[in-house]
């Protein structure tokens, strides 16, 4: 299992800077912090109760090292859009009655199927196909649950702080390290695995993955900077 240290890390810098953490910046500005806060962690236990329950039961029929593959590729997807700007999204929640209604409906869609739901899912399938048990599953919701709230927070506290003072190129150049970094990892545990621990095998899996994305990465790049879409103008601002 994806320790809890590990897993709380991943989904925490997942939502910095998403379209929901600034979508609940938005929102400080118009709902009580209480109501806010109500509805984010009711949505939270509900979208991340649905994925980890779905990775249990998928993750315990799937050989640990198609797991690990498929979370590798999903942790360089991860990575790879973080090199795109991310779009304006503004989600209606009218005030008056039913504030903490709106709000969850509000927050639950814009985190339907997001990359935090997703990571959450696909680190539950490794934790069951691992054997590790209800335990595991209960650590991954325990911890995905707890870093999606914790980043949240932050953007109702001093959201306004992070979007006027701190650049967005600094998040999602974390972001984009720490997602290459477990993808990669995923891919060499998957090559490991199937190999037999063919050394060979193993550094032509990991090395032609690594070669393919830093190549991706860096066409995509180029192209971005020539058409000025980089993060560094794609500031989100409410």
């Amino acid at each position: 299992m994806k320790s809890f240290i590990t897993a709380f890390a991943m989904v925490f810098l997942a939502e910095m800077g998403d379209k929901t953490q600034l979508f609940l910046i938005g929102l400080s500005s118009k709902y009580k912090i209480r109501s806010i806060i109500i509805a984010v962690v009711a949505a939270i236990a509900v979208l991340n109760g649905g994925a980890v329950a779905l990775g249990f039961l998928v993750g315990g029929k799937l050989d640990v090292s198609i797991v690990k593959a498929a979370a590798g590729v999903l942790f360089l997807i991860f990575a790879y859009t973080s090199l795109f700007p991310k779009k304006d999204e503004k989600e209606g929640a009218t005030g008056g009655k039913g504030a903490v209604a709106a709000i969850f409906a509000a927050f639950f869609l814009a985190e339907l199927g997001d990359k935090t739901q997703l990571m959450t899912l696909t680190l539950s399938a490794e934790s069951s196909a691992a054997k590790e048990g209800f335990a595991g599953a209960l650590y991954i919701f325990i911890a995905c649950s707890l870093g999606l709230i914790a980043a949240d927070l932050i953007g109702i506290i001093i959201g306004y702080f992070l979007a006027k003072k701190l650049p967005q190129n600094v998040f999602t150049a974390i972001s984009f390290a720490v997602f290459t970094f477990f993808g990669l990892y995923s891919i060499y545990e998957a090559a490991s695995a199937l190999s037999g621990g063919s050394t060979t095998a193993v550094v032509l899996s990991v090395g032609g993955a690594t070669l393919v994305f830093a190549a991706l990465c860096a066409v995509t790049l180029y192209f971005l900077k020539r058409r000025g879409m980089t993060d560094t103008d794609g500031v989100d601002k409410e």
